[in-house]
């Protein structure tokens, strides 16, 4: 089978597209408007969910909380909510989970690493096949939030 992005010659994969799509801001509010918005849970703070640059789509931190504001407990149900929030961003836009280049992950504890990739890999396939990704242990905005993500992907 064929890779799933073409590879330079030093072997590291890319992505060009043969037509990239050029993503306006009425383009992805349009398609934002069809979908169910997602509460930002810190109103205080001015940040959007969504940038676009050419065909690349910037999702900012998504963390464990559904649109009612419920927050679960245990560190999986957070990874597994907080991953399907950033599935409904992308789909609003017209990518998806399959073209997510790479992922920013950002762990409350250490100890959670084996919940976080045991849901994480059930998403995107285990290291050898899913997107980049990196992960720090940091403390969180909300200590009731055990796991934040961000991704980058692109849109055809």
């Amino acid at each position: 089978s064929s890779p799933m992005f073409p590879v330079s010659p030093c072997g590291c994969p890319t992505y060009l597209g043969s037509e990239p799509r050029k993503i306006t801001e009425e383009f992805l509010w349009k398609r934002l408007r069809k979908s169910k918005p997602l509460r930002w849970p810190f109103p205080e703070m001015a940040s959007p969910k969504l940038f676009a640059s050419g065909n690349v789509l910037f999702v900012s931190g998504q963390v464990g909380e559904d649109i009612q504001g419920n927050i679960p407990k245990g560190i999986e149900a957070q990874v597994e909510l907080a991953i399907e929030n950033a599935r409904r961003i992308l789909r609003a836009a017209g990518s998806d989970l399959d073209k997510v280049l790479m992922c920013r992950c950002f762990l409350q504890k250490q100890e959670d690493f084996a919940g976080m990739n045991q849901v994480y890999f059930k998403y995107f396939g285990d290291a050898k096949v899913g997107p980049a990704r990196y992960t720090v242990v940091a403390p969180p905005v909300a200590d009731c939030y055990l796991f934040e993500i961000a991704m980058f992907a692109v849109v055809e």
